[in-house]
């Protein structure tokens, strides 16, 4: 949880500025009597910010899989759908964490775009919203056994 919230008293309007899980939260207050009216909330996001850039996760660390993974690449899957007529499709699903830290996804059709096609836009939506996958030919050496 990380956040900015206006706190109003009878007597002043503070900004408190909190970061961390709920168990270990920092927090600090900037008070409009002691920062001024635009200074209190211009110094709480600029110690939001601080905070942000000293706790970030790290992005560029290729994970592992985890164990429950069929693909073998984090994020990225192939999916095969059958449409009203009966027709089966194949298509590359991607998920990806947004700058606002929600699960987002795209589907890319292998028959519309091609493997490699799909597969690199699939690579470049994550590598776009700061997500670490394989190489396109890591990826490819992966799916196209999937595709006989």
């Amino acid at each position: 949880m990380s956040g900015i919230r206006t706190i109003k008293q009878k007597t002043t309007i503070a900004y408190q500025v909190i970061w961390g899980k709920a168990s270990k939260n920092e927090t600090a207050f900037f008070s409009q009597k002691i920062f001024g009216t635009k200074g209190a909330l211009i110094a709480a996001i600029n110690f939001k910010k601080i905070l942000d850039s000293i706790h970030a996760p790290e992005k560029n660390k290729l994970i592992k899989p985890y164990k429950n993974n069929t693909s073998g690449v984090n994020g990225i899957r192939l999916q095969w759908d059958e449409m009203r007529s009966g027709n089966i499709y194949a298509y590359i699903v991607t998920n990806y964490v947004d700058a606002n830290g929600r699960n987002r996804g795209a589907a890319y059709s292998v028959n519309k775009h091609g493997l490699e096609g799909a597969l690199q836009l699939a690579i470049n939506k994550r590598i776009e919203h700061g997500n670490v996958t394989p190489s396109l030919k890591e990826c490819l050496t992966i799916f196209l056994p999937q595709l006989k």
